[in-house]
């Protein structure tokens, strides 16, 4: 149920094997053998991104109309068995948005939600949670323009070093409680087309989803069709 290695060992235990042979003569021996069991903790999520609803089947909208975005990721319970410590999104940027008109919008995780400031394309500050979560996080997102994406990167702290914790099982994204969402998070954001984006143009945005040093995870693509022509007034002379 999982996609790619999970990156995170832990102490494991002695589990002895043995095998009965019996030859046709009726002769019995055996093999006994200890392996270890090793097993690996990861965290795992399904994760989507929506945007503009648009108009009609191919979600029409305006060359000039900003579009909002969220993308949303969970520490599934089904699959995960750690507390993911890094998360990093990035959102690569379609060609016919331009890229200057991105801007951040708040972000969360559980029941905390991180303000950003308004018309912010860029986001950095270390958010002390160590009081109620024991935790510290960096939280850093923004343009991306040399790699040509939107990006967000949240750094589970520990608070006694001031680095990364080295506990394989701590990490600010539990693994989800479908009654209290605590292991679910999500980012919002907005862009808008390039003014000369043509009629007919699709935007298309995936997200991709890395939970520490796992493979990437991909959401769904949203798409919508861009309308370049400007409003048309009609004028009737009545008789």
């Amino acid at each position: 149920g999982t996609t790619g290695e999970c990156s995170k060992n832990v102490i494991g235990k002695d589990i002895e094997e043995t095998v009965f042979m019996i030859d046709s003569n009726g002769c019995v021996d055996q093999e006994t053998w200890t392996k270890r069991s090793m097993p690996k903790i990861c965290p795992q999520d399904p994760n989507d991104i929506s945007g503009p609803e648009g108009y009609d089947s191919l979600r029409w909208v305006s060359v000039s109309n900003e579009m909002d975005y969220t993308v949303r990721f969970e520490n599934d319970p089904i699959f995960a068995t750690a507390n993911a410590a890094n998360v990093l999104i990035t959102v690569p940027i379609d060609d016919d948005i331009d890229p200057f008109s991105f801007r951040l919008e708040n972000l969360g995780f559980g029941d905390k939600i991180i303000e950003v400031p308004d018309n912010s394309a860029f986001f950095q500050q270390r958010i002390d949670y160590s009081a109620d979560l024991g935790f510290m996080l960096d939280v850093t997102a923004g343009l991306d323009l040399p790699n040509s994406r939107f990006f967000w990167l949240l750094e589970t702290i520990d608070p006694l070093t001031g680095q990364s914790p080295t506990d394989p099982t701590a990490g600010f994204l539990p693994v989800n409680d479908t009654l209290t969402g605590s292991g679910e998070g999500y980012v919002n954001f907005t862009c808008k087309p390039k003014s000369n984006s043509q009629t007919g143009a699709v935007v298309s945005h995936q997200a991709s989803i890395i939970f520490d040093v796992n493979d990437p995870l991909l959401t769904n693509t949203w798409s919508n069709s861009i309308d370049a022509f400007a409003p048309i007034t009609f004028s009737v002379e009545l008789p």
